[in-house]
């Protein structure tokens, strides 16, 4: 066999391989779109939250409706949301170290870490910066004390 038969037969034998593996390859994974509005404002309301907005994230939370109407990560947030709105500070601690992280959990540990004060605050900031360095949930802290996030 000459040179060029071989290396011909290598190439198509490559071509062949990766047309296997292009079509036997599992499909993509539904991507998570964009937050819907009514999930946003319920996180919004919740990012705002003072004894004095409860009636912001309650109207929030009615509008958004159950739940269980939404996929993760959305559902999620709107769990949260009901947590803080009965003020069960033990179901929060409960769903901030449940698994796996997510954003909603980063929210939960700001929540959780806004309700002391002094030492035992930063001590909770701290982990919550050290379990999720890029979270929102740390800038939105970082807003309302009005310092820049790290």
């Amino acid at each position: 066999m000459s040179r060029f038969v071989r290396v011909a037969a290598v190439v198509l034998a490559l071509g062949v391989g990766w047309g296997v593996a292009y079509c036997t390859r599992p499909a993509p994974t539904a991507r998570v779109g964009a937050r819907p509005a009514a999930v946003e404002r319920a996180v919004k309301a919740l990012d705002r939250w003072s004894p004095s907005t409860r009636d912001d994230l309650a109207t929030a939370l009615a509008s958004a409706g159950p739940p269980a109407n939404f996929d993760s990560p959305w559902r999620e947030e709107l769990e949260l949301g009901a947590l803080v709105l009965a003020d069960d500070r033990a179901g929060i601690e409960a769903f901030a170290s449940a698994t796996p992280p997510s954003p909603a959990r980063a929210r939960a540990r700001l929540r959780l870490a806004l309700d002391v004060a002094g030492d035992e605050r930063r001590a909770m900031l701290g982990r919550l910066r050290a379990t999720y360095p890029d979270s929102a949930a740390a800038r939105v802290y970082d807003a309302r004390a009005g310092r820049a996030s790290k």
